[in-house]
């Protein structure tokens, strides 16, 4: 069992090392979800995988972010680097990068992201299928599902024990980019979740803390224990380590002395562990109090970090009329250096303790002597400065060969040929009147699976729900045998998982806007998992858009509310408002804006954009693709409006936005 802490810098990175992890997670310059942390250069990035490989640590390197297409070309020399570097792994949330660094680093290991929202057995078995060795679950299992997942995986699963909790399934948050342009999905988040609504913190969340029920957590036969927190203080770091090694060292529960040394370190008013126990509810929502920041302030002006070296087996002779030689060893690694022969003593000899002595001083490396074994012959004398040059020779050829791997790498990316476009119209809707509104409109009509009852048209196909726990399977699989003998044959996947149970079940799949397909490599991915449509991230604009490599038809928002959340817990039973799945609820911030709410099968929740996308009188700007209109709280009436709207290329007479077609997230 691995425990996983945070590193977000240098400093946090020898914390957790010294404090009992297992393993560390980092960031680079680019490409990781955490660009406001400190975050590694180059340099650094090589150094700390050396420093950790020394010490017997695993280190993994975060990529889990989407990336565009013209960012592939400066990417690759970053990827090398990686490559040469000492990491174990790299965590990855875009397919198309996945993709890449498979066919120009095939020896370095992939994880799946937790931004990929696996949170079923399908969704694991596909990430092991599309090559990648571990799976970063949801942090909303709760324990049977996590037990199952990891009694059935066919590669490691890691899960978070203990951190910050997003309100919104990780992957599937739109909200910091939709009101303000800094996407989570380029690491960019502005935490919009942790500010004050109409009726107060509706989106902020206490966060997890699993150390009360440890050991029923470890029953779970996760892989890696993850700890959130790369933009924490290296106190946080060591002091949240230091309990859960003990934990895990003891095989029990943390006493009340340890939760209130975890709360101290940092905790909205107290912790959560609600999903894990399958009971989401008002009570896990939670602000950072005053008192909450002094009790953290105070342990970190008193907290002593300490630093771990790495040990080292020194070996030393000088042989009479030999070559010196002077070898250190180091986690499977040996650098070796010579000398000249030792020249004999006129006055008095150099002796085995002696030389000892000096071969000692390791400085400010980041070694420490262990095992030293000297051996000389009587008579010589051996100079400091030759033993000083030796040493420093030594140390830095064996840091050297800590700092690199010997994986390939090979630079040539492929790119799968772009196809014709049908440039469709698709109407994407929650209800059946609007479905029969766009029946004449439309080219095909979307429907929630839990809504479809008749075949309108012959144009529909069943959007799966946002999320599908493997206790939701076999009622979903009712539904798609129904809907196929209503003439069905396509459904609308939300991620990698519900790809798989189409094509279980002989359906033709698409893959929705959820999947983040971002760049042309994550679309290739994508058909190559089976899917054979695809819509492209409504993040993209209108120059990134035109720039994918179209391998199969795909599809573009051109109209509507797109999601900016989809919650585990719900927002509206939380203030007596749950409508389940009949019409829609809202959530309303400071500012008067208000997000729609609509429930999702079982129990979930869909926020929406507080305005629509709307696009009709800049035709010139939308792409050589289908066009997907998205249909939320329209009525009926509302919905032939905006059909004929955008036959006329007509202006809105509402409020509305240009979503990113002219920006750059």
């Amino acid at each position: 069992m691995e425990l996983l802490a945070p590193a977000g810098s240098f400093d946090a990175l020898k914390a957790a090392v010294s404090a009992g992890a297992d393993a560390v997670y980092f960031g680079g310059a680019a490409l990781n979800a955490r660009m406001y942390s400190k975050n590694f250069s180059d340099e650094e990035l090589k150094d700390a995988a050396a420093y950790c490989k020394g010490l017997g640590v695993k280190t993994y390197l975060t990529l889990n972010t989407l990336v565009s297409d013209k960012e592939f070309g400066q990417l690759m020399p970053f990827l090398r680097l990686a490559n040469e570097s000492a990491v174990d792994g790299v965590i990855v949330q875009d397919l198309g990068l996945a993709r890449v660094i498979k066919a120009a680093a095939p020896y370095l290991p992939i994880h799946a992201s937790t931004q990929m929202t696996i949170c079923s057995l399908d969704g694991v078995k596909q990430a092991a299928d599309l090559g990648f060795s571990r799976a970063v679950v949801s942090r909303e299992l709760p324990k049977a599902e996590l037990k199952y997942i990891c009694e059935h995986s066919p590669i490691e699963i890691e899960a978070f024990i203990h951190g910050a909790l997003c309100m919104c399934y990780s992957g599937q948050c739109y909200l910091s980019s939709a009101i303000g342009g800094r996407s989570g999905n380029r690491g960019k988040c502005a935490q919009p979740c942790r500010k004050k609504y109409e009726n107060g913190y509706e989106l902020s969340l206490k966060d997890l803390c699993m150390a009360r029920d440890f050991r029923s957590f470890a029953e779970c036969g996760v892989a890696s224990l993850k700890i959130e927190g790369r933009m924490k203080s290296p106190a946080y770091v060591a002091g949240v380590v230091e309990i859960y090694r003990r934990l895990i060292d003891e095989n029990r529960n943390a006493t009340e002395k340890e939760i209130q040394r975890l709360e101290a370190l940092f905790s909205r008013e107290g912790f959560t562990n609600a999903y894990f126990l399958n009971n989401p509810s008002e009570k896990m929502f939670g602000v950072r109090t005053e008192a909450d920041k002094e009790k953290s302030r105070l342990i970190s002006e008193n907290e002593e970090i300490l630093t771990k070296k790495i040990p080292l087996d020194m070996e030393f002779t000088a042989k009479t009329g030999e070559n010196m030689r002077l070898a250190f060893r180091a986690a499977g690694e040996e650098q070796t250096e010579e000398a000249e022969p030792a020249p004999l003593a006129k006055n008095a000899e150099s002796t085995p303790e002696m030389c000892e002595k000096q071969l000692k001083k390791l400085g400010d490396t980041y070694f420490s002597a262990r095992n030293i074994s000297c051996e000389t012959d009587g008579g010589l004398f051996i100079p400091n400065g030759v033993l000083n040059r030796l040493r420093r020779a030594c140390a830095d050829g064996l840091w050297a060969r800590l700092r690199r791997s010997s994986r390939p790498f090979y630079d040539e990316l492929e790119h799968a040929e772009s196809k014709d476009q049908n440039p469709r119209t698709v109407a994407s809707c929650l209800t059946v009147s609007q479905a029969k509104a766009a029946e004449n409109y439309a080219d095909e009509i979307w429907l929630p699976l839990f809504a479809v009852s008749e075949n309108i048209g012959g144009k529909i196909a069943a959007v799966l729900p946002p999320v599908l726990f493997d206790r939701d399977i076999s009622a979903v699989e009712s539904r798609l045998k129904a809907a196929k003998e209503m003439g069905i044959t396509k459904a609308v996947c939300k991620n990698i998982g519900q790809i798989a149970l189409c094509k279980r079940l002989g359906f033709t799949a698409v893959a929705d806007s959820n999947l983040n397909v971002f760049n042309s490599h994550a679309l290739a991915e994508i058909s190559e998992m089976g899917a054979r449509e695809a819509v492209l991230s409504f993040e993209l604009n209108a120059a990134q858009l035109r720039g994918v490599q179209k391998c199969m038809p795909v599809l573009a928002v051109v109209y509507g509310r797109y999601p900016v959340m989809v919650t585990e817990n719900c927002i509206l039973r939380n203030k007596n408002a749950c409508i389940h799945e009949k019409g829609f609820g809202a959530l309303t911030d400071e500012t008067g804006r208000t997000f729609p709410v609509f429930c999702a099968f079982p129990h979930r929740n869909v926020i929406y954009n507080a305005v629509p996308l709307y696009m009709a009188d800049k035709a010139a700007d939308l792409p050589s693709c289908g066009h997907l209109f998205l249909f939320t709280t329209e009525t009926a009436a509302e919905v032939l409006d905006i059909f004929e709207k955008y036959k006329k290329h007509a202006p809105s007479d509402g409020a509305f936005t240009r979503g990113f077609y002219n920006k750059k997230v």
